[in-house]
């Protein structure tokens, strides 16, 4: 196979990170197969961050408006590893009415550990979510600029055609497994502090964050890297 180039290279080096196999509409000669072998010659990876600063985030709550309802839990992905920053209300913190003052501010600490993080309809939902409770606390929240965001169901939106946007119709296409469906009775009690049912929505929130990933890697290629801020 004719040797790459130093012209070739560069343009990986340049665009590669941000645009990942689209790459390839500029390196027309090669295939994509030899595009992912000399990306990995190169160490050159898809992304704006090494591993450890870009994670998947999402949150659960009692309810959808953050002045009638409180975070319930969270979890925080590391992408590229299994790690995972998390953190569950507890049944004294429900029954002292100090709620989720405490989670809330876990939570805001461990997004500040990142300098990227992706949502599934985190611009509508998860960030405003948080950033109101956080008032509602007197806790800061991380300021323009300081974290950039992608919200992967604005890329579904664009990019796919499904029945419905939700990210369980999106594994349901891809194949992804560990999308487990919450029961109304589930957050009743969970409300209460019931223990079990507390514990059940926390295994569902890490599961998100984990099948996010898997998501966003099979669908990341039909869209560049945005540097759209929190």
């Amino acid at each position: 196979m004719e040797s790459w180039t130093k012209e070739e290279d560069k343009i990986i080096a340049k665009f590669y990170p941000n645009i990942g196999h689209k790459v390839g509409e500029l390196l027309v000669n090669r295939s994509y197969d030899a595009i992912d072998g000399r990306v990995r010659r190169l160490g050159i990876k898809y992304g704006l961050f090494p591993v450890g600063e870009e994670g998947y985030l999402d949150i659960e709550t009692t309810n959808l408006r953050a002045d009638f309802a409180y975070m319930v839990s969270y979890a925080i992905k590391v992408r590229g590893d299994d790690k995972v920053y998390s953190g569950l209300i507890t049944k004294e913190e429900i029954f002292n009415e100090e709620f989720d003052k405490r989670l809330v501010e876990q939570c805001i600490a461990d997004m500040r550990k990142f300098k990227r993080l992706y949502t599934y309809y985190g611009t509508g939902f998860d960030m405003p979510f948080i950033r109101t409770r956080a008032l509602k606390w007197g806790i800061d929240f991380p300021v323009l600029g300081s974290i950039q965001h992608q919200d992967i169901y604005y890329l579904v939106k664009s990019k796919l055609c499904l029945s419905s946007k939700r990210l369980e119709k999106v594994c349901d296409l891809l194949g992804i497994e560990g999308k487990t469906i919450l029961k109304g009775d589930i957050w009743v009690r969970a409300a209460i502090g019931n223990k079990e049912c507390l514990d059940y929505i926390y295994k569902h929130n890490v599961a998100d964050v984990a099948i996010l990933e898997k998501a966003h890697e099979r669908i990341k290629g039909f869209a560049g890297v945005n540097k759209t801020s929190l």
